[in-house]
């Protein structure tokens, strides 16, 4: 069955399912004949399959579903079918599409777009808007959304993003959507904490009203897909599922002793640092803070300092939830130090300082941290001869 699959032999497989062949059969890797056929874009297969009841949502060892391989693939005119036929879009599937920028945003346009689910259509609807590829002449797609009502909250915060992101690019395309009643809708549903804590952030972006002024020093979102930061300007979290986030503060410093503190709210994978500019990552690959050339962190997950994805032992503790790490950034030295727990430990010496330095934070899925840079009080004393970061500048 898998050999004449490759082959694209439609009859054979025929003759075969009617010779009562399995059709969930699985080659050495567990993948099963719909595998198979969606890898090599057999869409003549692929819907005698379907036909013939096989199964969709099925994985392989890679943990790749068919609907996935498309998508990888991007054959979204197979995917197509494999979605009207009820194939569940997971995070893995809705990540995959954004390496097939093209042909989703061909895909968008297709008629039938309109008929499969809300969830997914939302999920590529974001995207598109979120990597400026969104066609504005499909905004028709998007208004349609907005007369749903979606009970997941992942799903309310991309209609959130989405709203902002085509008003903060241009207004006009969303004169139609009454502002006020959308955000009271979103704060009348049963939300997930951050998307609550999002809700201020998406009146002032909507209204164009002023939260006041931000600190001096503030995050800056590098990856603004995949964060929430609160309306300060210094707490964040992680929305991704299985890559890194990564942020950083807004400004560069070349000179100076500054001191600042980060409240770590949670105890996972987390890579605490500083970058120069300019600063390239890459989160499809887990790397960030700490993995490039310009760049220096220390991971007490795993107890690793990291400098150009090399890693080395430091510190003597590992992380704990709701405590805080205290950083030294001695620019005049080039010396970065940090104190946990009461330890204090230098972490890199005769640093390349290069354009300037700024904090930066890489993490995985969910982790949490607040950012004191002086606007409001220390918990600990600061070391003698060191600043606030926040008056730097």
């Amino acid at each position: 069955m898998h050999m004449a699959i490759e082959n694209g032999c439609s009859n054979v497989a025929n003759l075969l399912i009617s010779g009562r062949a399995d059709i969930e059969a699985l080659q050495g890797d567990q993948s099963t004949p719909l595998h198979v056929a969606c890898k090599n874009g057999k869409l003549e297969i692929v819907n005698i399959l379907l036909s013939n009841n096989a199964k969709i949502d099925v994985f392989n060892e890679n943990q790749l579903s068919p609907v996935h391989i498309l998508l990888a693939h991007g054959r979204f005119d197979c995917a197509l079918h494999l979605v009207k036929a009820g194939a569940v879009l997971t995070e893995l599937d809705i990540n995959t599409m954004t390496r097939n920028i093209g042909p989703l945003v061909q895909f968008i346009k297709d008629s039938t777009f309109d008929e499969l689910n809300g969830n997914f259509r939302c999920s590529v609807v974001h995207l598109l808007v979120s990597t400026n590829e969104f066609p504005s002449t499909e905004i028709e797609k998007v208004k349609k959304l907005y007369d749903l009502e979606f009970s997941d909250p992942k799903i309310t915060r991309k209609m959130m993003d989405v709203a902002v992101y085509l008003f903060q690019k241009d207004p006009q395309l969303m004169n139609w959507l009454d502002r006020d009643k959308f955000t009271k809708r979103v704060e009348q549903q049963q939300v997930h904490e951050h998307v609550a804590n999002w809700i201020p952030w998406l009146k002032a972006n909507l209204n164009k009203e002023n939260l006041g002024q931000l600190p001096k020093f503030h995050i800056t979102l590098t990856d603004a897909d995949h964060a929430d930061v609160t309306p300060d300007g210094l707490r964040c979290k992680s929305r991704l599922t299985s890559y890194f986030m990564t942020v950083r503060a807004n400004k560069f410093m070349s000179q100076g002793k500054w001191y600042f503190e980060i409240t770590l709210l949670t105890a996972g994978l987390m890579q605490i640092g500083y970058i120069t500019t300019p600063f390239n990552y890459d989160r499809s690959r887990q790397r960030g803070v700490g993995d490039y050339a310009g760049s220096w962190a220390i991971d007490l997950y795993r107890n690793f300092k990291w400098h150009k994805a090399q890693s080395s032992p430091y510190g003597v503790t590992k992380w704990k939830p709701n405590t805080i790490l205290q950083c030294l950034l001695d620019l005049d030295n080039r010396i970065l130090s940090f104190i946990y727990e009461g330890n204090e430990e230098v972490a890199f010496r005769d640093i390349e300082i290069d354009n300037g330095l700024t904090p930066a934070i890489s993490t995985s899925a969910g982790e949490e941290v607040i950012f004191n840079f002086g606007v409001k009080q220390f918990k600990y004393e600061i070391p003698t001869g060191f600043l606030p970061l926040e008056l730097a500048g």
